[in-house]
């Protein structure tokens, strides 16, 4: 195959996360990657797809920075890419729980390699938890493991108590690719667990080099294949169908966006539904149209990721920020835009405050407002396409220019008016 998908993490402090956002996503660009990237000052978290030479070279660079040395690449491999876009984004954390005091690079459960996991795992002193949600230990998870019914990981820490009959026991926890494990492990040792463990490399790797032997069902995966094989010793089933209840591992959104269900739904009950987990969802005015898939992807403003954002967009405008709000590089565009603006009116005004002086230091105290004078004659008038200053209010015909202002006065005017032009008693010049 072509492609390669890259699933990595790594808990490393970043200073200064904005910046180094946007020279990743600059580097992500040029190798023409696809995918979701998170930043924080705790560290990178990502699962990009890419041609496979861009792949490697991508992995080569990030390995280059000392920060990353250790990361560990989970690579598969794709018939094409796996994503449709391509965010990289800063985080308060690379996975969210909400414990950001915690610091996994600090302290954490101990990493045990998939061949160690699977020795012992069985063994009666052990108990085997998954740290993921619920939707994704009901598609697969190991055999015997116990599992938290949670929506999302921020409410595993809610469900530690739920866990203090193990506290004797040793804990090995596990989920798709180990990130969620680093802050489990370590929230579950602050909480008083003594011998906790965590599958390095998660189910992923797990079923790269232990043949995934025992894991029940397919790994739920955060991108466009939704789920993936990775038992090939022992492989089972253990998912329903949401309507029918005959074994499915299919996963699909349902079709009406208000519900939004991610549910197990085999292929006769999506075509009899329409794609919706319920008749009530089948008949609702919004439901989207069904394809097969049971995925809606949002529509992507990034056609061509190497050159930035899609040009069918304004090139400008107070819109155009915000239309591309989920391309960063139209971001930059922009950026450079508004900035190379504003040098132009900071060049303009420079040479409008200079011209003034000229006038004031020559005594028109306006430019443009003597036509008795050689410079309000030539260089004011050259210097703006719209009629000089002076006959904009005394009255001055902007069709025959200079001859229906005021005759030459006397003297020096009391005081500068500059809208008004020439002054009785300003004196000449030319």
């Amino acid at each position: 195959m072509d492609y390669l998908v890259l699933l990595y993490y790594c808990y490393t402090p970043i200073e200064n996360p904005e910046q180094f956002r946007e020279e990743h996503h600059r580097l992500c660009l040029s190798l023409n990657l696809l995918g979701r990237i998170i930043v924080a000052s705790e560290g990178l978290n990502g699962t990009v797809s890419g041609r496979r030479a861009d792949c490697e070279q991508y992995m080569r660079l990030v390995k280059a920075d000392p920060r990353f040395a250790t990361l560990e690449f989970k690579v598969e491999e794709a018939p094409a890419h796996t994503f449709q876009k391509l965010h990289v984004r800063v985080k308060p954390e690379i996975v969210h729980v909400g414990l950001p005091h915690i610091k996994p690079y600090e302290r954490t459960g101990i990493h045990l390699s998939p061949t160690e996991f699977r020795d012992l795992k069985d063994q009666d002193d052990v108990v085997v938890l998954d740290v993921r949600s619920d939707y994704e230990h009901n598609l697969g998870r190991f055999k015997n493991a116990i599992t938290l019914d949670i929506e999302n990981f921020r409410e595993f820490p809610e469900k530690v108590q739920e866990l203090e009959q193990f506290k004797d026991k040793k804990v090995l926890t596990y989920c798709t690719g180990g990130i969620k494990c680093e802050k489990a492990s370590a929230f579950l040792l602050e909480q008083g667990f003594e011998n906790v463990y965590q599958l390095h490399g998660g189910i992923i790797k797990y079923g790269l080099e232990a043949g995934g032997e025992d894991f029940e069902g397919k790994c739920y995966v955060f991108d466009g294949r939704v789920a993936v094989d990775v038992n090939s010793v022992n492989p089972s089933v253990i998912s329903q169908c949401h309507h029918c209840h005959t074994p499915s591992d299919r996963m699909v959104n349902c079709a009406n966006p208000h519900c939004n269900a991610h549910i197990p739904l085999c292929e006769a009950c999506g075509q009899q539904l329409a794609g919706a987990c319920s008749t009530t969802c089948q008949e609702h005015p919004d439901k989207r149209p069904y394809d097969g898939t049971g995925t809606y992807p949002k529509t992507a403003i990034i056609t061509t990721p190497s050159r930035g954002c899609s040009r069918t967009a304004p090139r400008c405008g107070k819109n155009f920020y915000n239309q591309l709000s989920s391309c960063a590089r139209a971001k930059d565009l922009v950026r450079q835009e508004r900035i190379g603006h504003t040098v132009v009116v900071i060049i303009y005004q420079g040479l409008l405050l200079l011209l003034r002086m000229t006038c004031f230091l020559r005594g028109c105290y306006s430019i443009g407002a003597n036509p008795n004078c050689s410079f309000c004659r030539t260089i004011a008038p050259s210097f703006s396409k719209n009629p000089p200053y002076a006959h904009r209010r005394i009255g001055a015909d902007p069709q025959q220019g200079w001859q229906h202002l005021s005759p030459e006065p006397a003297t020096r005017p009391p005081f500068r008016n500059h809208y008004h032009g020439w002054r009785p008693g300003a004196r000449t010049h030319g």
